[in-house]
This record gives C-alpha cells, sequence and structure tokens, in this order.
C-alpha cells in the first residue's frame, strides 16, 4: 500500500533557481514504492550482429515503442570505449515478441545515422577545436545519441549528448534538421568558446558527457521534452542535488519550459553525490506526468566481481505545478533490484530504455519495458569490418529486457 509521508514546499517567493538547488530532497512529495510484476524478459547476447553484420550492443541507450507498427525503436550511444574508437552510431528497429513470460527480441533493420550530405556520422570524440558544434577536423558530425522519439509523420528525434542538441531523422538514418539548445546549456570555456571533449574546463553549459539524456515527444506531436543526465555546470554539474527538465517547440526548438527535477531518494537513503546519481530517460505519460528512470554505477560491468545493482529507479514525475521557484514533484514507482524474480547480482549496470507497452483504459497501471544499455561489454567488437579486442571485458554482459506491469496513480 502506499503510504503519503511529509509534503514540503517551498514558501518564499523569492527562491531563485540557484538556492532552489539546496532543497532537492525537501521539494516534493514522496510516496512508497509501488513493486512492479515482472510480466516477461529476455536477453540479446553480447556477441549478436546487427542487420548490418557488426557487433551490435547499446540497444538501451534510447528506445521508443511504435504501437502502430509493433516494432521497438532503439538507438546506440557513441561506441565502445568511450569515444575512442571509430563507430559509427546508428538505428536499430526490432521486433518484441512474447511467449508467456519470455520476451523474444529479434534485429529488423539497422542503419546508420548520417549527415544532410548523407555522410555517416562517427561516435569519435571532436577533435576540431574551432567548431562550433561537435565535428572531425575531416568535417564528419559527432553525435552521441541518448534518446529516441517517434514523430506522428515517422521521422525520429534522437538528442545529442555533445552537442547538446536534438536531430531529426528519416528512419533511412537521413539527418532533416537539428534543434539547439539556448546558449546557457552549451559547454562554454572562460574564453566565450565551446569545448565538446571530455576534459573541458568549462564555465557554463551541461557539463561534460552529461547532456539530454532522456528526451521524449508529448502526445500533442508539437513539443518535446528533454532531461539532462547531471546538473550543469552552473547549477553544480555532478555534484548538483537536481538536473533541468525543459520542454521545447519540436519546429522551432524555442524553450517552452524549464524546470529543475531532484535526484534521489527523498527519505535519504540514496544520495545522488554519494551514489552517484544521474537521469537516464524520459517518457510522456500526458502533457503533465512523465516517467522518470535514476540509476547509479552498480551492476554486471565486465568484470569478474562488480557491485550488485542497487539503485535502478522508475519514478512518475509531475510538471503540472513546477515553475522557477517549485519543482518537479515525484513518486518512486519501483527499483528495479526491488522487483520479486530480478536478482540484483544479475542486473547490468547501466539501465538507459525505458518506454511504456500501453496504459490500462482507467489509468491506474502501465506495462512498462525496461532496457539495459550492455555497453558493448563484449571480448570480441566487430566494426566496419575491423575486429578489436577489448582484454578488460572478463565476463561479456548482454542486453536485458523487461517487461513490468506498474499501479499508477495519475490526477
Amino acid at each position: 500500500m502506499m503510504r503519503e509521508l511529509a509534503h514540503f514546499l517551498l514558501q518564499s517567493p523569492e527562491v531563485n533557481f540557484a538556492r532552489l538547488l539546496c532543497f532537492a530532497c525537501a521539494a516534493f512529495v514522496f510516496v512508497h514504492p509501488l513493486r512492479g510484476e515482472l510480466i516477461a524478459e529476455g536477453e540479446l547476447p553480447a556477441s549478436t550482429k546487427d542487420a548490418l553484420g557488426g557487433t551490435s550492443g547499446s540497444f538501451g541507450s534510447g528506445i521508443a515503442w511504435d504501437a502502430k507498427a509493433g516494432l521497438l525503436f532503439c538507438v546506440s550511444d557513441r561506441g565502445p570505449d568511450d569515444g575512442h574508437i571509430a563507430y559509427r552510431p546508428r538505428l536499430h528497429v526490432l521486433s518484441l515478441e512474447r511467449k508467456g513470460s519470455v520476451l523474444l527480441p529479434k534485429i529488423l533493420k539497422t542503419v546508420i545515422l548520417r549527415d544532410r550530405e548523407g555522410r555517416e556520422m562517427t561516435g569519435l570524440i571532436p577533435d576540431d577545436t574551432t567548431a562550433t558544434t561537435p565535428r572531425m577536423v575531416d568535417g564528419r558530425t559527432c553525435i552521441d545519441p541518448e534518446a529516441i522519439a517517434i514523430a506522428p509523420d515517422g521521422s525520429l528525434f534522437i538528442s545529442d549528448e555533445y552537442a547538446p542538441a536534438i536531430y531529426r531523422f528519416d528512419q533511412d538514418g537521413r539527418m532533416l534538421n537539428r534543434l539547439d539548445f539556448p546558449r546557457a546549456f552549451e559547454p562554454l570555456t572562460a574564453r566565450g568558446t565551446r569545448d565538446f571533449g571530455p576534459d573541458a574546463k568549462l564555465i557554463g553549459g551541461r557539463a561534460p558527457n552529461q547532456g539530454p539524456e532522456g528526451m521524449c515527444l508529448l502526445h500533442d506531436g508539437k513539443t518535446l521534452a528533454a532531461i539532462f543526465q547531471s546538473g550543469l555546470v552552473q547549477d553544480g554539474s555532478r555534484t548538483s542535488a537536481s538536473v533541468r527538465f525543459v520542454l521545447m517547440d519540436a519546429t522551432s526548438g524555442e524553450l517552452q519550459g524549464d524546470y529543475a527535477y531532484p535526484l534521489g531518494d527523498p527519505e535519504g537513503h540514496i544520495s545522488p553525490k554519494k551514489e552517484k546519481i544521474s537521469v537516464h530517460e524520459l517518457v510522456s505519460l500526458d502533457a503533465s506526468h512523465f516517467l522518470v528512470l535514476e540509476r547509479d554505477g552498480k551492476g554486471r560491468d565486465g568484470s569478474l566481481d562488480p557491485k550488485p545493482a542497487k539503485y535502478k529507479a522508475v519514478y512518475l514525475a509531475d510538471i503540472s505545478r513546477a515553475n522557477q521557484e517549485t519543482m518537479v514533484k515525484k513518486t518512486l514507482l519501483f527499483n528495479l533490484p526491488d522487483v520479486t524474480g530480478i536478482s540484483a547480482r544479475a542486473l547490468s549496470a547501466k539501465w538507459e530504455g525505458l518506454a511504456t507497452m500501453g496504459l490500462s483504459p482507467d489509468r491506474r497501471s502501465a506495462d512498462i519495458l525496461i532496457v539495459s544499455d550492455n555497453d558493448f561489454l563484449t571480448q570480441k567488437f566487430l566494426e566496419n569490418g575491423t575486429t578489436i579486442s577489448f582484454e578488460r571485458v572478463k565476463e561479456e554482459v548482454g542486453t536485458q529486457f523487461f517487461l513490468l506491469r506498474v499501479p499508477l496513480e495519475l490526477r
């Protein structure tokens, strides 16, 4: 049963965004978690080959369920070894057959992401220090895809952590246009220049490799929502107790809302700073209610003795009363390691894919698909005809799929 605890509100009209961060653990209603019911599960081995013949992986970096077609759209991230391998980020289309309690994911289509001119994009760390957008000196566009949403016309929005930006592609992977975040979100140095690298010395904008990790399209088909992996540099970066949750016009990119979303367990059992909590997916239920996936870094990571998964939590977020002085309200729906039938020791470290497979007619429950990002943890990685060995991978980690039925309270 659900039990409401203390409800803390910020009363002072003089509270600004910076002060608001200090109240991250007290500015929303917390309701004890409901244990989701495990309906079905499945896995793709780390050695799975995609439709182009290369090593597949990172399916859970971002997912979107196409209910009409009955297909799952997935994006990989920038590839293995954190942007040091010339991986070509790509889009996968999967079928997801269910036989009883077993999910059977199958790759139907794989396409490489390309720029407007048709050139293949790359997951490499940008090396053109003079560019105002992430790119290599040879002109290739650099992209680190982290979320995907399907537009009413079938085109695909994909968020990029490097820029940060949201790209729009056709289903063959060709870029149609790009939406940039306002300057306050751009990775800026003291000289006023942009630095997209992992070791950048920034005074503002998204922290290195901590961009718009979650993104979705609202049901009006006209509004995008995005949530950042950690705080902006000016908000405290990875030490911040909250992250930015924004709304933007899906055509113009104009910002329509900018809110603070609090991290971690409000009872204090999970400290965002101590546990290195970050946000990894965002799903729209309606104009004001969203599912948000938060996690720590514990779980199977390719080593022989990883720490058991502890915090892979899905929250119901409500932005209906959020503004510059009031944080987004959140309610814990479930923590994956606590779900009956799931072993914390068997869970992958990275959980980044989330989608709804359908709401009940009374909107009191939802079937939720959650997918891991296996981080390409395989000992032999094949990309574009070249095989690369990863000696650091002692245990190969596949991609896990869980389907859960979860009670909701949408008001």
